[in-house]
């Protein structure tokens, strides 16, 4: 059973407005967990014969928000994984600790960025998320 945010009044499944007090219902959320899936829909390219970590992705969306993330796995060293983002990334916030872990941060007026880099047991291990909405740079949400 759904309540309401505004109020607390009772909401019957798939009504779009509170019967009390008129608000806006939020849109349920829909999610999935296939790799190939939130991969295509990251919004920036996989590093270049990274492979996807099956069971490690999500997709989310709730409302005008949505959140993508998946992990992926290559050869190459960390360093070089950086340097293919730090291109595509230009104005990116980058953080880099002595153990060769990147943290690279961007975002635009729909799209935050995180991505992690780190080695791991012999390879490196990427992480990839993407927030987009009309929320995300602090504009107002449409529902």
């Amino acid at each position: 059973m759904a309540f309401c945010n505004a109020c607390g009044a009772t909401i019957e499944p798939g009504a779009k407005f509170c019967p009390k007090c008129g608000g806006a219902v939020p849109a349920a959320a829909a999610s999935t967990d296939n790799s190939d899936e939130a991969a295509r829909n990251l919004g920036i390219d996989v590093y270049p014969g990274a492979r996807a970590r099956k069971g490690s992705a999500a997709s989310v969306t709730m409302g005008s928000m949505h959140t993508v993330a998946a992990d992926f796995e290559t050869d190459d060293p960390p360093e070089r994984v950086a340097d293919f983002y730090k291109k595509r990334l230009p104005h990116a916030n980058i953080a880099v600790s002595d153990e060769k872990q990147y943290t690279i941060i961007s975002h635009d007026k729909k799209n935050m960025f995180t991505i992690n880099i780190e080695p791991q047991e012999g390879k490196t291990l990427i992480h990839i998320a993407n927030v987009s909405g009309n929320a995300v740079a602090g504009g107002e949400s449409t529902d």
